[in-house]
């Protein structure tokens, strides 16, 4: 652990990212002091759609949980979609960032075979539609996005690219989907809520299975960085 945190702080010098969080800490807090009654609730919303897509398939389900029944209790105003715009597209661009992590640690798995062996199946895909096979995937519900943001780290995708893609589909597609197909519901437009289809100890199971697959994920990178430290080490004692 020493090792990769070694690593993870001479990259930071090396590419100058303080710049960058300097830049984005000075932003955030010029909004929150111009302009607290939106910039609140929205950073509010956006760390909410982090949390639920942040790990892999281990995120908290905050859409169903916070902003689901946030947008259900709106629809009684006359105005209820254009109250509900700012929260949705918070949580969805939250959603977006959430997917970054898997996109990076995939970046330094390269040379594991287990890890390129797992995601074959949607390597052609994306190595054909490139961006737009992301914002795609990104415009629904998709528990496999989280391996469409490995390969694209696999595959060495631009990042830009790749955050581009998936904030488009997550926050201009995806969660004003969600948000409208609540808002149907809710008016009676779409009929009742239908039951879970899947039982509840099916998805611990799998939300168990995920996390065990993102604590694999983890320290296979924390392996990788400490190794990539060593050899640093090595060739400046050469």
């Amino acid at each position: 652990m020493e090792l990769a945190g070694s690593y993870i702080v001479r990259q930071y010098h090396v590419h100058h990212a303080s710049k960058y969080i300097y830049t984005f800490t000075f932003w955030i807090t010029v909004l929150l002091f111009a302009c607290p009654s939106i910039a609140l609730p929205c950073f509010y919303w956006l760390c909410l759609g982090i949390l639920s897509a942040i790990g892999i398939g281990t995120g908290m389900p905050t859409g169903a949980l916070y902003l689901f029944p946030h947008i259900a209790s709106l629809t009684s105003s006359p105005n209820c979609i254009y109250h509900a715009i700012l929260p949705t597209l918070s949580w969805g661009f939250g959603t977006a960032l959430g997917e970054i992590p898997p996109y990076f640690m995939a970046q330094s798995l390269q040379d594991r075979p287990a890890v390129v062996s797992m995601t074959n199946d949607m390597k052609p895909y994306i190595e054909r539609y490139g961006a737009t096979g992301v914002f795609l995937m990104a415009c629904y519900p998709n528990l496999t996005f989280d391996a469409c943001g490995i390969v694209c780290g696999l595959i060495n995708m631009p990042a830009w690219q790749f955050f581009v893609a998936t904030a488009a589909g997550k926050t201009l597609v995806k969660a004003p989907l969600q948000s409208l197909a609540v808002v149907a519901m809710s008016k009676g437009m779409l009929g009742r809520m239908p039951p879970s289809i899947l039982p509840s100890e099916l998805i611990l199971l799998f939300q168990y299975a995920s996390f065990a697959l993102l604590l694999y994920f983890g320290w296979m990178c924390v392996e990788d960085l400490a190794a990539k430290e060593m050899a640093l080490r090595g060739k400046k004692s050469l």
